[in-house]
């Protein structure tokens, strides 16, 4: 979906920071965080404006607003989630045991506000682990359902028929933390589904690039038309299968159609619910990055 260019216009962007004030950012905030006795009731108050504005919606739908408030991931102990894992990427969802492992340290408040500050969105850790989540919930609960459910995954001649797959599942969790519809291209997409399928299905690596692509629009669109993480997340288990013949999902494509009815939104309008929800999305982050900006006591040199 191509913006408007009168859209576009109108909004100022997000403000792009040189080397030297993503150092004063970094320094600022080091040294707030000496103070142990008031640093983590600023910190926490600077996460609940920001949560205010809605810009944590999806980690509360993940069950994650309480460590982002908070500042301490270790509770996530109990969900089998670990952090410091040395497993040759930046994260990793493991469905037979139902964990979920994170290469580098928990995210510390000192990180959140240094990466909200600098670029006006969460570490790139927690987008991670916001996407491992995401895939959790991508698959059944009981373990030997899950079990059945990883079979289709695996073998596409019998599974793509069946369940959504790799292409919707990745998408989500895409569209859902990493990036924005119009910072994310088909091509991105893609590679990432190759490498998630390296291990898991070796003779059929390949991506359906029709998949991907329809992946994003209906996932772009059930967005707007008001889905939840958890309904997207839902999908790829209840979806059904992809139509060759029509080149579709035609279980989600119902989906969507219904939600549409629910929310009283005509389907010929989602394009410009979809350009209108793209600006929203990078004003947020303007939002976010002041509103940090103000609770640090920073202020951002003039051009």
């Amino acid at each position: 979906m191509v913006q408007s260019a009168s859209m576009i216009d109108s909004y100022p962007g997000k403000t792009e920071l040189m080397f030297p004030e993503k150092q004063a950012i970094s320094m600022r905030v080091s040294q707030l965080a000496r103070n142990k006795k008031e640093f983590p009731q600023k910190y926490r108050d600077i996460m609940e404006e920001i949560r205010n504005t809605g810009f944590f919606r999806v980690f509360e739908d993940l069950g994650l607003y309480d460590e982002i408030y908070n500042g301490n991931f270790n509770g996530l102990k109990k969900d089998k989630v670990t952090f410091n894992a040395d497993i040759g990427g930046a994260a990793l969802y493991d469905a037979k045991t139902d964990a979920t492992q994170v290469t580098g340290p928990p995210i510390s408040p000192e990180a959140m506000l240094i990466s909200l500050a600098k670029d006006g969105d969460v570490p790139l850790r927690l987008d991670h682990l916001g996407h491992e989540i995401i895939h959790k919930k991508q698959h059944p609960d009981n373990p030997f359902t899950r079990h059945i459910y990883r079979f289709f995954l695996k073998n596409t001649q019998w599974g793509d028929s069946v369940i959504p797959g790799l292409e919707w599942m990745e998408v989500v969790a895409y569209r859902l933390t990493d990036m924005e519809p119009h910072e994310e291209s088909d091509a991105y997409v893609e590679e990432h589904i190759r490498h998630a399928r390296i291990g898991m299905r070796p003779a059929y690596m390949f991506t359906d690039r029709n998949q991907v692509k329809k992946a994003i629009e209906l996932a772009d669109n059930l967005i707007v038309a008001g889905a939840t993480p958890d309904e997207l997340c839902d999908l790829a288990i209840t979806g059904g299968g992809w139509d060759a013949e029509t080149q579709t999902f035609p279980g989600i494509e119902k989906r969507l159609s219904d939600l549409c009815v629910k929310n009283g939104i005509s389907e010929t309008d989602l394009p410009k619910k979809l350009e209108e929800y793209k600006v929203k999305k990078r004003q947020q982050k303007l939002q976010v990055q002041q509103i940090v900006w103000k609770g640090i006591g920073y202020t951002p040199v003039k051009k």
